[in-house]
């Protein structure tokens, strides 16, 4: 229920106006507002909604009607704010212009807007007028619903939700820290206010500005700190399969390289021979670093071993007695000797013109073998089958293969070349040296695709090997290291002289060549490959190859000439096949092994192996090309 109070005497000459929140001036703007009567004794109520200085207009035509006003407020106009107040939904004070409102319009920025709902208005005069009387139109505002309201340059709209624009004062959000106010505001809600000037209202969620104070979280990210922690209780692992032995930590080991005495009066020790350039070339020992796989020093080797032999594809077991197992640098594939029953020459008979197939698995290690040779020995109450096979790769060679002829009529490399003489073969290919270009019309072959793959690696001397159990060819450096930097170098097996059941030493000594010449053909290079810190004035016979038509195809073949070039020994171990864990099993071809003897450690290439299974023991025989 709202009292009136009328400051002017009624007028009768027309119908009563009744003007509610207009100050000494009046206003311009104005607001439709809908009355409700009760009668008799007519009491009116209504709800409206105004802004400052907005004339109400209530027409009826009893006398002396009891008017019930419900009214809200939108002061959205302020009279110079000194501070923000950082209460929500505090009541702002009336402003002195009229703010015109346009439904779900989107208004300019204005710099603070408060609402207040329910607030006590204004007394004001009362007239009486005629019921539902049409309003004179007012040229200042628009009554249509809806209607784009007109700019006003003095004070910015406001609008519900209207964002607000920064203040000094920072606005107070959910959970955030705000500035100070210079003046202290009001926190109490819907606290009815004084009309004077009053502080900027700043909207709950608005963007706070700034401080430097410092906020102190519990649980934040704390700093790294190294702290050494040492629980006697660690937590246990099961043990791997096979014999565990306590591994003792090793002092640390000082750096090979000299360290010139103070005021650098160095000692020189020349590695090389002497450059007629007089160019010194000054280098330090240091080893790569631990090997992959590592035989340990023990007192007894002690292996369980295990022989499986099956026909592809139905897993038929294939009875075996014995079987030996061999790879070297000069052969693609491994070859398989094998003998069992005779019950073997009906089981691995060739079938719809395809070789047999058999899967040889010993200690986990898995072969694949093309099963080419049958034969059988019988002796007084004793009858054997021995057969022979190779790789799986051997099926792209004669007979399995017929000859092609191929010729690159544009540019390829040297990998596209293998790759394009194994198309529908089923085979893939590993290239692990580095490729080259070759141009248009420099390749041109006729053989099988195993004959062209042996070609092509041949021109810069690298070696083809077969993958153990897939159609799969491998392209490898013969060396991929030089001899000389065989030092630097990580092993890929380190074995000491206790697990080396016997050993063997022959010197094959070469004429010591620097420095070679490699050339092309017609599309080829000339190069002059020597090794680093001489003058390459012992020249080896030149090499000439059509293949040869880039620098690096040349420096491969130059390197493996190199290489093989000098003073070395073929030594042959007998080691037995350990596997698990660390344990190297059955060496590759091409792999480092260093050779840890007392006294001496010295380092070689694996260039044959050689694995005699007959149960229950499993022996293994590896040529290794070591440099004097």
């Amino acid at each position: 229920m709202a009292d009136l109070r009328f400051r002017a005497p009624l007028d009768a000459s027309h119908p009563v106006r009744l003007i509610f929140g207009a100050g000494e001036g009046g206003g311009d703007d104005a607001a439709l507002l809908h009355v409700a009567f009760v009668l008799p004794a007519p009491q009116v109520a209504f709800e409206a909604t105004a802004y400052v200085r907005a004339d109400v207009t209530i027409a009826f035509a009893l006398p002396a009607p009891a008017v019930a006003v419900r009214a809200a407020y939108d002061l959205a106009m302020t009279t110079g704010p000194q501070a923000g107040a950082s209460a929500r939904w505090q009541q702002a004070q009336p402003g002195a212009q009229q703010l015109a409102r346009v439904s779900w319009r989107r208004a300019s920025d204005r710099h603070a807007a408060g609402r207040i709902p329910w607030r006590r208005g204004a007394l004001l005069v009362s007239e009486s007028a005629a019921p539902w009387q049409v309003l004179a139109r007012r040229p200042v505002w628009m009554q249509a619903a809806w209607q784009e309201a007109e700019h006003r340059a003095l004070r910015p709209r406001a609008v519900r939700w209207q964002a607000a624009s920064q203040t000094h004062c920072a606005a107070s959000a959910a959970w955030q820290e705000a500035a100070p106010c210079a003046v202290r505001s009001s926190r109490v809600r819907w606290q009815e206010m004084a009309r004077h000037a009053r502080p900027d209202i700043s909207l709950p969620w608005g963007e706070a500005a700034g401080r430097a104070g410092g906020l102190q979280l519990p649980f934040g990210a704390a700093a790294p700190r190294q702290v050494e922690l040492h629980g006697p209780w660690q937590e246990a692992r099961r043990p791997p399969p096979g014999r565990s032995s306590l591994v003792r930590p090793q002092p640390p080991v000082e750096p090979p390289c000299y360290s010139p005495p103070p005021g650098l009066l160095a000692h020189l020790i020349f590695a090389a021979l002497a450059d007629p350039a007089t160019r010194l070339l000054f280098t330090c020992r240091v080893d790569g670093g631990p090997a992959q796989f590592v035989i340990p020093i023990r007192r007894v080797y002690m292996a369980v071993h295990e022989i499986e032999c099956v026909r592809l594809p139905d897993m038929t077991e294939v009875p075996l007695l014995g079987a030996s197992l061999s790879a070297d640098a000069d052969s693609f594939g491994w070859t398989l000797q094998a003998t069992g029953p005779v019950t073997l020459l009906d089981l691995l008979t060739p079938s719809a013109g395809e070789p047999a197939r058999i899967r040889l698995t010993l200690d986990g290690i898995a072969w694949v073998f093309v099963v080419e040779g049958l034969r059988r020995e019988r002796r007084f109450g004793q009858a054997r089958v021995q057969i022979t096979g190779r790789s799986l790769t051997a099926l792209l060679g004669e007979p399995y293969s017929a000859p092609r002829t191929w010729l690159n009529a544009q540019t390829r490399t040297a990998r596209q070349l293998v790759e394009d003489a194994l198309q529908y073969t089923g085979a893939t290919l590993d290239w692990a040296a580095t490729d080259w270009l070759v141009g248009e019309g420099a390749w041109s072959f006729s053989g099988t695709p195993l004959a062209a793959a042996l070609r092509v690696a041949d021109s810069i001397g690298a070696v083809v090997q077969s993958h153990w159990s897939d159609p799969q060819l491998i392209v490898l450096p013969r060396y991929p290291l030089p001899p000389w930097e065989w030092h630097q170098a990580v092993p890929d097996v380190q074995l000491p002289l206790a697990s080396v059941i016997t050993d063997g030493f022959e010197r094959v000594d070469s004429p010591g060549y620097t420095g070679v010449y490699v050339s092309g053909e017609t599309q080829g290079v000339l190069a002059w490959v020597r090794r680093g810190g001489t003058a390459g004035d012992m020249l080896a016979p030149m090499v000439t190859d059509p293949l040869i038509t880039h620098a690096d195809a040349a420096r491969q073949r130059g390197t493996a000439i190199l290489s093989a070039a000098g003073p070395r020994a073929r030594v042959s171990l007998t080691l037995p096949v350990l596997t698990g864990g660390s344990l190297p099993g059955v060496l590759r071809v091409g792999q480092l092994v260093e050779v840890v003897e007392p006294g001496d450690t010295w380092r070689g290439l694996v260039r044959g192996v050689d694995v005699q299974a007959e149960l229950p023991r499993v022996r293994q025989t590896v040529v290794l090309e070591r440099a004097l």
